[in-house]
């Protein structure tokens, strides 16, 4: 095997898993003992079993600071998403409620995935209205829950949209501020200002 696509592969599996430990595992100062420890475990790897040739120490060292910067980055890109969502949490709350019956495209109590894209792609809103309507759509994980559909429909819809089985109640719009919050304050283990 190619060195250099050995090294790639370690650390895009040490990167990976880095990533997915870091969001199991919350707190202030996560994010650096989990990139730390991936990347120990990356440049081990790449020293232990790597091909032998003069690339071995290099890679390994390249491994290893490569395996911080990619979940480092991921912990502050979530992060930064996460305070965006705190910050437009009590307007999405607003306008959620205020005009719930239009989000909820087919009436069944529901604002779904499916619900939005309608709403979206009938151009209902505009301007402001329309940039909180994106909010809520990238926001559709945090604010609402997750709901069983069968895997031929999720299949078939996530070629259109994403989050499929996602809905959100006029309950969960109610909360959201809150929950949101504390979400943030779990997460990286510090105060959410809204």
């Amino acid at each position: 095997m190619n060195a250099i696509v050995f090294f790639m592969i370690v650390i895009s599996a040490c990167g990976l898993a880095g990533c997915l430990v870091r969001r199991v595992i919350p707190g202030r100062d996560a994010h650096f003992v989990n990139s730390l420890i991936a990347a120990a475990v990356s440049a081990f790897l790449c020293v232990k079993y790597g091909p032998d040739s003069a690339l071995v120490l290099a890679g390994g060292l390249a491994s290893a600071a490569a395996v911080v910067v990619i979940v480092c980055g991921d912990w502050w890109l979530h992060r930064w998403r996460i305070r965006k969502s705190v910050r437009a949490s009590q307007a999405v709350r607003e306008f959620g409620l205020a005009k719930f019956d239009i989000l909820d495209d087919d009436g069944d109590g529901l604002v779904s995935a499916v619900d939005l894209y309608r709403v979206s792609a009938s151009k209902r809103f505009i301007g402001a209205d329309e940039k909180m309507l994106e909010r809520i759509v990238d926001d559709l994980t945090l604010i609402g829950h997750w709901t069983p559909i069968g895997p031929c429909t999720a299949h078939v819809l996530r070629h259109v949209i994403d989050n499929p089985s996602h809905v959100i109640t006029r309950e969960e719009f109610e909360t959201y501020p809150q929950r949101v919050k504390q979400l943030a304050e779990q997460m990286f283990g510090e105060p959410a200002a809204a």
